[in-house]
């Protein structure tokens, strides 16, 4: 069973109060101005880099169990589809190792980057919860983040994709952090510390060639104690 799903879809999400708490921007406005953008030589004019999100519910139980992304590349004031960029699938974290009864998954938050770029970056966090269905019967939540990127400027162009087990999203920014003629991105993960108390967390900053992926540098650093 398959559920298309375009952004706006994200929009009417609703979200738990911890991944509320995780997701980018707390509310439903997306900034979409990277999506407009001058990205295919031969058509004229503006293009919208806009993005396709196919959410698939393998078993038809009603819980998304994976994702698939792609940029569909329009002119701005078309419905007529210029080319879709190559689709990669990403799977909805899974914190239960035997699921009862009460199951969810959710896209909790979502971000686009490469405004002035012949790329477009999307960074997307996942979050998942259920309960044990063997005592003691815990509840368990568990999150992922996706980071995809693809040429658009022509169709078949090179594509990208990191995937971070276990952590939220806190940021996803272009800044140039190594001194050189080019931005990175720059995605900051919210990594849990359940071995201290008071939902205790660390940020990790991840720093990547927005032209590859390739990581410039990865550091982890104490948010909250």
């Amino acid at each position: 069973m398959k559920t298309p799903s375009i952004l706006a879809l994200l929009l009417a999400l609703s979200l738990t109060s911890q991944a509320h708490a995780e997701a980018l921007v707390p509310g439903s406005i997306l900034d979409l101005a990277p999506l407009f953008k001058e990205s295919v030589a031969s058509n004229a004019g503006i293009e919208m880099v806009h993005p396709y999100l196919d959410q698939v519910d393998a078993d038809g139980d009603g819980v998304m169990d994976s994702v698939n992304l792609r940029f569909n590349v329009y002119p701005a004031d078309s419905t007529t589809r210029l080319f879709g960029t190559p689709t990669r699938r990403v799977d909805f974290p899974r914190p239960c190792t035997n699921p009862g009864d009460y199951r969810w998954s959710e896209i909790s938050a979502i971000k686009f980057l490469g405004g002035d770029t012949p790329r477009s970056h999307l960074a997307i966090s996942l979050a998942a919860g259920c309960i044990e269905a063997d005592a003691p019967y815990d509840y368990k939540e568990a999150y992922k983040t996706v980071v995809y990127s693809a040429a658009v400027d022509a169709p078949a162009g090179s594509v990208w994709q990191k995937a971070y087990n276990g952590a939220g999203m806190s940021n996803f920014d272009e800044i140039n952090v190594d001194g050189d003629a080019d931005k990175e991105l720059v995605l900051g993960l919210l990594i849990n510390r359940p071995d201290l108390p008071d939902g205790a967390k660390d940020l990790r900053t991840n720093a990547l060639d927005a032209s590859d992926g390739a990581v410039v540098f990865q550091v982890t650093r104490i948010l909250t104690r």
